[in-house]
């Protein structure tokens, strides 16, 4: 078998206390080696008190990046509950003919993107600075930390140095 294409391992939980199943699916998908393979890793665990059964899959970030993971783990996670997909949206090559055209509506963003490249501290402002002051109930600022990130998977932290912002 080719070191590009792992083998599917198995692993029944019962034989492991938490820590070391975390050890071991860690070991799993550490040792790839993006000149020799593998880049990515499966795993079958079984084992668990409901009498279910888990698959483990961990990919380099060469593979799948951590935005793409998280649609394709949602989408696998409505195929296995037997939920239809919903309608595709946009393919990936509209995405590469959007980006495109935005480059090409935007030839005035180019000076910045050069510094930003160049490791410039400081860069060009496209427009003059118009800062607004904006105060949030107690109610309205615990949602947006706490209920307005859920449907990122995200978390808000919040900078303490700051006691206002400022938009």
């Amino acid at each position: 078998m080719s070191s590009w294409l792992p083998a599917l391992r198995h692993c029944h939980i019962g034989e492991y206390t938490e820590t070391e199943l975390h050890r071991q699916l860690t070991q799993w998908q550490s040792g790839f080696d993006y000149h020799h393979g593998p880049l990515w890793q499966a795993a079958h665990l079984t084992g668990y008190a409901d009498g279910s059964a888990r698959l483990f899959f961990a990919f380099h970030h060469l593979i799948i990046d951590v935005v793409s993971w998280r649609i394709i783990a949602e989408d696998m996670r409505l195929l296995l509950q037997g939920t239809t997909l919903p309608a595709k949206t946009s393919s990936y090559r509209q995405w590469v003919a959007a980006v495109h055209r935005h480059a090409a509506q935007h030839q005035d963003e180019i000076p910045y993107w050069q510094g930003v490249l160049a490791g410039k501290e400081t860069y060009p402002v496209m427009g003059e600075a118009n800062p607004h002051r904006l105060n949030l109930s107690a109610k309205l600022t615990d949602i947006l930390l706490h209920e307005a990130n859920s449907g990122y998977h995200t978390e808000m932290l919040p900078d303490r140095r700051f006691a206002s912002c400022q938009f």
